[in-house]
């Protein structure tokens, strides 16, 4: 909330070297801060309070205030309050008056007699003026008259200093006033009303005593009606983000964040001083999450500022009630203190005047910030502390004896903290109990923090090497579901370990199949070799667990890429293993077992070739989601059926599932679900032409991956990126092929798909040298093997590729695979990244290529029909664009059509946003145009060129008829005639001609208008 400004006083506290706290949020209170500012300098003056707790940023709004204020052309001066010894009396109206007069330029002279006097005892600039007046009175009058006229004096002279040009007069920390300054300024607020000039006084309200002088003079104020008052309460989550963000210039993540706006209760001070520890440890490369717990020393120093005015009794009560928690339980409290209820109410009400403590809204107690809290806890002695733990969690137990599930996450923490003078199996048992609640609430975070601080209790013995599995595998499980999978692949793959050495094969099951769900390389050879390990050693028990083995088995080697210790993708053990596995689920009769294997089962099956059964599976799956309340069993069973209707076409089917998921998203919050739904919903938006659109959702994803998701979904969403880059040409998209050329020789691209949208990529900007080097890059066509899922939006790319870059050999292979698939659409089987249409398309442009041009036509006719049904138009324009290629080879009929075809891609392009196919088709219409403008008009009789025109206008055969005086059978020939000699299919067809070779001079008398 601070802002540097050189005509400001430098900020509290001390930021790096090169940061200034920046302001944030205050929208509402700048909108009034506005108002009174335009009717102060309209001649309506008034007082603005600013009032709220140290750090609130009561100065940094005056500042922001001042700065408006000298937009507009009006002075401001400061005046200051002071807490130090020695200060004189009126220090702050000392400090107004020296600015107004130097601010205003105001003639001195004009302020006679006894007013001059007064005034130049408080600005002793103005002493030799006293000296020279002759009417200088030296008999000072009754003391009460004096005062009454040394205030009306600098309210004469504060008015004057406005009367010019406005003037702002900044009272800041009015809760140190002295008596005289209070009085001051409330005789001050009466005059304003008619004059250019507007206080802002700014106050800490846990600081002024009601029957103290500010306090009074507070009072007095907000009885006029000049007087707008505002308290200010902390930032919002969202400002404390923007505040961090522009003072440390760097994003940090939405949990940070929350923890920091949770913790300094959005005082700009604290968020200030926590962000200082957050900057430090990221340009470190400490863990961030940690140093938002760090309790900063400026927040510290405050604390410790507002204990010493409460006594030592006091202090001790608070600090123990303090370990208790944030809300303030008297009972609670008074246990942990050992003190009588009584004497804890005593103590909370010195909190409350000592700005420690607030009220809540149902009349109990609460500390002021959480940061309070931790620094009267900081200050205990350890013993102290684990004995005030052991204290609350007794006196829990037995005060909620019927209800302790309830305080599970109260229990675990109290019982924690009392280590090493408990049982640490108390502890860890309610941490688990807790955990468990927390999941259920979809709290994923606070579930892994409660098995972190589990896991830190073995320390102090008493469990098993498989307690600790349990919990490593309690802790991934949360980890997972939270988004930071890397996180969890690490706990997962030493829970594995450890009941690997333990001998313990339900425990390794378990914790391979806590990640199921994780379709990572970098997880995937050891959730094989664990599954693999595990199943020997369960032998013919454990049904349920054997079938989901399997099933995770079947599906990492159909959807990742093999190598010589895993099986080949194509081979015959994943549809054996897949099957198997549904056997078993099925024989185990429990739901999860059964998802599982039908899950991995439509991964298996994820060509076009199984897209029959993938609905079928899709249905058994979202049954047993119906029947269960299993929101995780209906989101994969939704997007198991968005894929096969991306490979069918139907997209109608497509959006009404994709809407459904986007309520089971909302439902699980979990940022790995919140990936796949933005990744479907990208697809879809690319494939009808909505990149806006697609451009969003691809930013949400590279947000989740920024969060914390695993590497493989970043490369990815580099890969999509690229392939936005490729249709539209946008400079919006130029960020994600740079990031794909990084990524090109990773072990995620081992079957160069990296290199294969890059290819494309470059083939679409003319940079055809560096598209061949990334295309023969490629492995041969005949050792290149693709995962299932993905074969078929793969094959299409590097068919396409292949036509661009003239591989007659790839482009016969390509050929011969994908024509067995020639009535799919290019979607991948499992997850969608990248859509591109009818696989008519790539078929046409391979035939061309291979000097087919009957069989390309067929194809490319098929492919527009295809996508225009299936509302694709980015691929229903470059259908047209590559069939007008085609036509414009052949003869002068043919070349006619393709001029229709090539102005009707542009155009489409031009209002897609699709620059290259555009520039393609644009390029290729004016080669036609120019062709045909020699040969189509004059294959055209007069009355055909008439006719062409008015089909051209819209007009039927009867209108025809009317115009040119002729019967409708006869314009019915003329017609036909006219499609003939064109080679056209339709009238559309001419009018489309007509309009591009500028056949439209002709003007035959219209009908009138019915």
């Amino acid at each position: 909330m601070y802002a540097r400004n050189s005509s400001v006083s430098e900020i509290p506290g001390n930021l790096p070297a090169g940061c200034a706290a920046h302001f944030a949020g205050r929208v509402n209170e700048l909108r009034v801060a506005d108002r009174c500012l335009s009717e102060a300098l309209d001649g309506r003056g008034g007082v603005m309070l600013i009032a709220g707790e140290a750090g609130i940023g009561k100065t940094s709004l005056a500042e922001r205030i001042a700065d408006r204020a000298r937009g507009h052309g009006a002075p401001v001066v400061w005046g200051r309050c002071v807490v130090a010894e020695g200060a004189p009396a009126l220090w702050p109206w000392r400090q107004v008056l020296r600015g107004a007069l130097a601010t205003a330029e105001m003639d001195v002279p004009a302020q006679r007699g006894a007013e001059l006097t007064d005034l130049a005892n408080l600005v002793p600039a103005l002493v030799p003026a006293v000296q020279t007046d002759p009417t200088n009175r030296r008999t000072p009058p009754e003391l009460g008259a004096a005062r009454f006229r040394l205030f009306e004096s600098v309210t004469a002279t504060v008015a004057a200093a406005g009367a010019a040009a406005g003037l702002v007069v900044v009272l800041d920390d009015l809760h140190w006033a002295d008596s005289s300054s209070a009085q001051l300024l409330a005789h001050l607020g009466q005059e304003l009303a008619a004059t250019r000039v507007l206080v802002v006084a700014t106050y800490r309200d846990d600081e002024i005593a009601p029957e103290s002088p500010a306090g009074d003079a507070v009072a007095e104020l907000r009885r006029q009606r000049t007087t707008v008052p505002l308290r200010l309460d902390g930032l919002t989550e969202a400002e404390v983000a923007a505040q961090l963000e522009n003072t440390y210039r760097q994003r940090f993540g939405q949990d940070v964040v929350a923890g920091v706006a949770r913790r300094s209760g959005g005082n700009p001070f604290f968020v200030t001083e926590i962000g200082r520890l957050l900057e430090q440890a990221s340009r470190t490369g400490r863990d961030v999450r940690l140093a938002a717990t760090v309790l900063p020393h400026g927040a510290r120093t405050l604390v410790r500022k507002r204990l010493g005015r409460v006594g030592d009794a006091v202090r001790e009560a608070l600090r123990a009630a303090a370990v208790a928690g944030a809300a303030i339980d008297s009972a609670t409290a008074a246990a942990a203190a050992g003190l009588p209820v009584t004497r804890m109410l005593d103590a909370l009400d010195d909190a409350l005047t000592a700005g420690l403590a607030r009220r809540t809204s149902t009349g109990g107690f609460e500390f002021a910030h959480p940061l309070v809290r931790d620094a009267l806890v900081a200050d205990l002695p350890t013993s102290l502390r684990v004995e005030i733990h052991r204290r609350i969690a007794e006196h829990l137990e037995s005060a909620h004896s019927g209800e302790l599930d309830r305080h599970a996450p109260a229990l675990a923490h109290h019982w924690l903290g009392a280590l090493p003078a408990a049982d640490p199996r108390r502890g860890i048992s309610w941490a688990e109990r807790a955990a468990a609640q927390a999941l259920d609430t979809r709290a994923y975070r606070e579930a892994a923090r409660l098995y972190e601080r589990a896991l830190g209790a073995l320390r102090h013995g008493g469990l098993s090497q498989l307690d600790r599995v349990r919990l490593l595998i309690g802790r991934a499980d949360a980890l997972c579901k939270a988004g930071d999978i890397r996180a969890a692949i690490a706990d997962a793959t030493e829970a594995g370990e450890e009941a690997r050495r333990a001998g313990d094969p339900v425990a390794m099951a378990q914790a391979v199949l806590t990640l199921e769900e994780v379709m990572d390389p970098s997880w995937s050879r050891t959730a094989i070799r664990l599954s693999q390990q595990s199943l020997a050693q369960l032998g013919d028990s454990h049904v349920g667990l054997r079938a989901r083995l399997i099933a995770l088995l079947a599906a990492h080697t159909a959807i990742l890429w093999p190598d010589k210790d895993n099986c080949a993708v194509g081979d015959d053990r994943s549809e054996i293993r897949s099957a198997r596995s549904v056997e078993l689920a099925e024989l185990a009769g429990t739901p999860d077992a059964l998802v599982s294997a039908l899950r991995s089962r439509q991964m298996v099956r994820a060509t076009p070739d199984g897209v029959r059964d993938r609905l079928g599976l899709a249905h058994r799956i979202l049954t047993i989601a119906e029947e269960s309340g299993d929101p995780r069993a209906a989101l994969w069973g939704r997007l198991c059926r968005v894929d096969a209707h991306f490979l069918l076409g139907d997209l109608r089917a497509a959006e009404a599932d994709l809407a459904r998921l986007d309520e089971i998203a909302v439902l699980l919050r979990q940022p790995i679900v919140d990936m796949y739904v933005a990744s479907a919903n990208l697809a879809l938006a690319s494939g009808k032409g909505r990149f806006a659109d697609a451009g969003r959702h691809l930013a949400q994803a590279q947000q989740l991956v920024a969060d914390g998701l695993y590497p493989q979904l970043g490369c990815l969403n580099a890969l999509v990126g690229t392939h936005l880059a490729t249709l539209t040409g946008d400079p919006a998209f130029e960020a994600y092929p740079q990031a794909l050329e990084e990524r090109t020789s990773t072990i995620l691209d081992r079957a160069g798909t990296g290199r294969l949208y890059l290819a494309s990529y470059y083939a679409s900007r003319g940079e055809w040298d560096r598209a061949a080097t990334h295309y023969e890059r490629l492995p041969s066509w005949g050792s290149w093997h693709v995962a299932r899922p993905s074969v078929l939006p793969r094959l299409e790319e590097r068919a396409r590729l292949a036509a661009l870059l003239d591989d007659a050999e790839g482009a016969a292979s390509a050929y011969q695979r994908l024509l067995p698939w020639a009535d799919y659409f290019a979607a991948s089987g499992s997850g969608q990244t990248t859509f591109t249409g009818s696989v008519r398309l790539s078929l046409g442009v391979l035939a061309a290529t291979l000097g087919k041009p009957d069989r390309a036509t067929h194809h490319l006719r098929a492919a527009i029909e295809a996508n225009q049904r299936a509302g694709l138009p980015p691929f229903e324009a470059r259908a047209r664009f590559e069939l007008a290629r085609v036509l414009s080879r052949r003869g002068d009929r043919d070349r006619s059509e393709a001029l229709v075809l090539a102005a009707d891609a542009a155009r489409r392009a031009e209002e897609l946003g699709m620059a290259p196919l555009r520039s393609g088709a644009d390029a290729l219409a004016g080669s036609l145009r120019h062709t045909s403008r020699a040969v189509a008009p004059t294959q055209l009789t007069r009355r055909q060129n008439e006719i062409v025109d008015l089909l051209a206008r819209g007009l039927t055969n009867r209108q025809i008829a009317d115009v040119l005086f002729i019967s409708e059978r006869t314009a019915e020939n003329h017609v036909k005639h006219i499609l003939h000699k064109l080679g056209f299919r339709n009238r559309s067809q001419v009018a489309a001609w007509a309009t591009a070779n500028n056949q439209t001079d002709h003007q035959p008398r219209l009908p009138a208008a019915n």
